[in-house]
């Protein structure tokens, strides 16, 4: 049923999952404002005062985020009339 307001709910809500793994989800500065990380749900890079530059993986955080969005789009199309 599509006319729905839950459906509605629904989609934006795979909108918005969908938007947020493109995105940076924080930035963290010092006290003197320059960067030293920033978290990517597919990746966080810190930087060190000298240059040097580590990245790791949280690949989690992707994945919970397309399996919400991947959720919410099937909930749409899940609903049955009694």
């Amino acid at each position: 049923m599509i006319q729905r307001i839950q459906t509605v709910y629904l989609f934006v809500a795979t909108v918005l999952c969908a938007v947020a793994i493109f995105f940076s989800m924080g930035r963290f500065v010092d006290a003197e404002g320059t960067l030293v990380a920033e978290l990517f749900p597919y990746g966080l890079c810190l930087t060190h005062p000298d240059g040097n530059a580590w990245d790791f993986s949280p690949w989690a955080l992707g994945l919970l985020l397309i399996a919400a969005g991947l959720l919410c789009f099937l909930a749409i199309f899940m609903f049955r009339r009694r």
